[in-house]
């Protein structure tokens, strides 16, 4: 191989000696993806190639020896001194990509936009069924309540009849109470059964039983003929505590929910139990958090 300085151009060699990827048969096209790495003689030096998805631009170089192995293009000729990236650059030239015009983006967005709702449409064919719900909203970060009371606008939305029990929270003023209780009250059935949060009241059996008289009334919702959507805000500290049998809960929820009622569960640290008995599980991250930064609760985002 004989390289010429100040064109930094390979000599051609003899065609019986040139190997490019072009001229690789089509087993062994495989083996370079699969493997990761090739390597050709190539005379006094070494050429590296990398990025296997643009492989069609180099086959014309007329490559001695090739290697896949990293996300850049680098050559070098130790023995002709000639250094890496100017050659690369040098060599490359010819064959840059050339930028897709917004004609040519859009026409490829189109098609791959199509591609995904025939696949969509595919799989939507196999979705016939519909079944009362059983969700379980839980983990550590904020919004299982909030997304809870907006399943509860959906439903008023939609005409269908719905109820909320509120464990725990007690007789806090909290705006989703108030709305409903002043805007909705013909929709949507509020009941508060808890008298506020456990550190707060210091007594554990009247926690049972605020907690228990809360589950009768979650039954009888649930129960309720045309009632179609029920949701069970922070039922599940109740059932971390213990204050209620998960074993009755979820008992009740498989075998004595009407079978095309909604039943969402809120709150953290969800047993195991629930868990298992869901169609629809969803955590919630706690990432950041501003009380850990010294802000209080506030209207509008917590209550």
């Amino acid at each position: 191989m004989h390289m010429n300085r100040a064109s930094a151009e390979p000599a051609t060699a003899p065609a019986s000696q040139r190997i490019g990827l072009g001229h690789l048969g089509h087993a062994q096209k495989p083996a370079i993806k699969a493997a990761g790495r090739v390597l050709l003689p190539f005379g006094h030096g070494q050429l590296n190639v990398v990025d296997p998805e643009k492989r069609h631009a180099f086959t014309h170089l007329n490559f001695w020896a090739c290697e896949w192995h990293g996300p850049v293009f680098s050559g070098c000729l130790a023995s002709h001194g000639v250094p890496c990236q100017r050659m690369a650059a040098q060599m490359l030239a010819p064959y840059q990509e050339v930028p897709m015009t917004d004609a040519e983006l859009n026409e490829r967005h189109n098609a791959k936009m199509k591609k995904i709702k025939e696949a969509r449409d595919k799989l939507m064919e196999t979705k016939t069924e519909e079944k009362g719900l059983i969700v379980v909203h839980t983990g550590p970060g904020k919004g299982k309540s909030s997304s809870g009371f907006g399943m509860i606008m959906r439903c008023i939305a939609h005409g269908m009849p719905c109820g909320v029990v509120q464990f725990i929270k007690g007789n806090w003023d909290t705006g989703e109470k108030t709305f409903l209780r002043q805007n909705y009250a013909d929709e949507c059935e509020f009941v508060v059964s808890g008298e506020g949060f456990t550190w707060e009241t210091q007594d554990r059996e009247r926690d049972i039983a605020a907690a228990q008289a809360g589950w009768v009334k979650a039954k009888e919702m649930i129960l309720k003929p045309g009632m179609q959507f029920v949701l069970l805000d922070e039922i599940n500290i109740a059932l971390r505590y213990d204050y209620l049998h998960i074993d009755e809960v979820v008992d009740f929820l498989l075998t004595e929910k009407p079978d095309m009622t909604h039943v969402v569960l809120t709150g953290r640290n969800a047993k195991p139990e629930l868990i298992e008995a869901a169609d629809l599980v969803t955590e919630m991250t706690l990432v950041k958090h501003p009380f850990k930064d010294g802000i209080r609760a506030q209207k509008g985002i917590e209550f």
